[in-house]
């Protein structure tokens, strides 16, 4: 449990960002999450049985998670889960969906009056609109948005912490047994309710990728170019920190994924903490020194805490209601001018009826490999270890035999021509804007 003054200052902030950094094997995804198979609800239930809220061995997010949850003012729980792998990032909550980070085409132009106007028109309001929109200064950081979840019990907190663990890229090498590959940021939603208004604090948890010497860690081929990413990232990283602590006017955001997704926190109004982790062998005093620099970096960085700001129920709604109208608008038009991807009209009609059995096939594969992860991760739990775990183990290899055949199929399918096309960023974003809204659309 956090300590009541830690807790009670926490609670107030709008936006508060919890990060843990450093070199690989350190002990991030420890102090965040736990340890390897302890995210189960046969843990929580055994904890819960010797009176305790939350099992000893979890870690911050859980831990928050399930105090937050049992806030009696709280109205609505969301979570979010994006991995951020190899420069791209990826919805974990929505089978490893492409995310779009930055700025992308205009979908359009909303003239405010019921129409609208799509982004090849250059008539004379059009270009008026842009041309004042490009003089803007000061332009605000995009969220990144991702699928929420909703959760309505401990155990749905348990679930969804054991689903990204099993969802994770992870490998081993010298250093490290199961080490991340990739970054990891989950978000809490909340919508609190007190003396009839209501308050939407965010809460973000982010487990780093540790930085790690590739002639140390002995890793080669594929694993060393996620290597060459992971420090590439966590370098830009420094910089930007660098950049705030020394109050320069251009802030590298641009150059990594991680840090445009994170451009918000350090330039929002926030309440930001920092676990950092160091190995305490005297082999990595280099890099546990390096780890404590960034720290005292980060000393130097002023960000702007706000405390949360309660709204009128009612008011926030219809302006959410406002803004999803306008945001399928958008969809509608880009669908519209093609850019919607999917399945062709012109497709042939055979060709056509295949893919669509056989995607269909890929999501119901998908799912159901996942839920063996899951129960395989939950048999692991028990001690001693049952024979449920075997046939759990069998079951999963021949499901991924039968996913990669599938997966190979589709593949192939979506290269004939005109029968397949992918969706443009663009689109991509406006549609999970459309989806992010009717989430936050549920919350009222």
């Amino acid at each position: 449990m956090l300590p009541d003054g830690v807790w009670s200052d926490w609670i107030r902030q709008n936006v508060l960002s919890v990060c843990a950094y450093g070199q690989t094997g350190s002990g991030k995804t420890y102090s965040v999450f736990g340890p390897p198979g302890v995210l189960t609800e046969t843990e929580l239930q055994r904890a819960q049985s010797e009176g305790k809220l939350v099992p000893d061995t979890w870690g911050i997010f859980p831990r928050v998670a399930i105090q937050l949850f049992n806030l009696p003012q709280v109205q609505s729980f969301q979570v979010s889960v994006i991995e951020v792998y190899q420069n791209r990032a990826f919805d974990l909550l929505d089978q490893h969906k492409v995310l779009s980070v930055g700025s992308t085409r205009s979908s359009g132009t909303d003239l405010g009056n019921g129409t609208f106007h799509p982004s090849g028109c250059y008539c004379r309001i059009c270009h008026k609109i842009r041309h004042k929109q490009s003089n803007q200064p000061g332009r605000k950081a995009e969220a990144v948005l991702a699928k929420r979840e909703v959760v309505k019990s401990a155990e749905d907190v348990a679930r969804l912490a054991r689903l990204v663990e099993i969802s994770r890229i992870a490998k081993g090498h010298l250093l490290n047994a199961r080490s991340s590959r990739s970054h990891c940021l989950i978000q809490i939603h909340l919508s609190l309710k007190q003396g009839g208004k209501v308050s939407e604090p965010t809460f973000l948890f982010v487990d780093l990728a540790g930085s790690e010497r590739i002639k140390k860690s002995g890793v080669i081929g594929e694993a060393s170019h996620e290597a060459t990413r992971i420090n590439s990232s966590l370098t830009v990283l420094g910089r930007v920190i660098q950049a705030l602590a020394n109050g320069v006017k251009h802030v590298p955001y641009r150059e990594s994924t991680l840090t445009q997704i994170l451009q918000p926190v350090f330039a929002g109004r926030v309440c930001a903490s920092v676990i950092v982790n160091i190995a305490s062998e005297q082999d990595h005093a280099e890099e546990s020194l390096g780890s404590l620099r960034f720290a005292k970096r980060l000393t130097g960085v002023k960000v702007r805490e706000s405390q949360v700001e309660a709204c009128d129920p009612k008011a926030k709604r219809e302006m959410i209601e406002k803004e999803l109208v306008h945001a399928r608008r958008q969809l509608e038009v880009m669908i519209q001018q093609g850019l919607g991807g999917g399945i062709l009209p012109m497709a042939d009609s055979i060709e056509k009826r295949s893919l669509e059995e056989n995607l269909t096939k890929l999501s119901t594969m998908e799912s159901h490999v996942m839920n063996i992860k899951m129960q395989l991760k939950e048999a692991h739990s028990l001690k001693p270890r049952s024979a449920q775990c075997h046939q759990l183990e069998e079951k999963l290899h021949k499901a991924k035999s039968h996913l990669e055949i599938a997966q190979g199929i589709v593949g192939r399918q979506k290269t004939i021509k005109r029968l397949w096309a992918e969706p443009t960023l663009a689109c991509t974003k406006v549609r999970s804007q459309v989806q992010n809204l009717e989430s936050m659309l549920a919350m009222h």
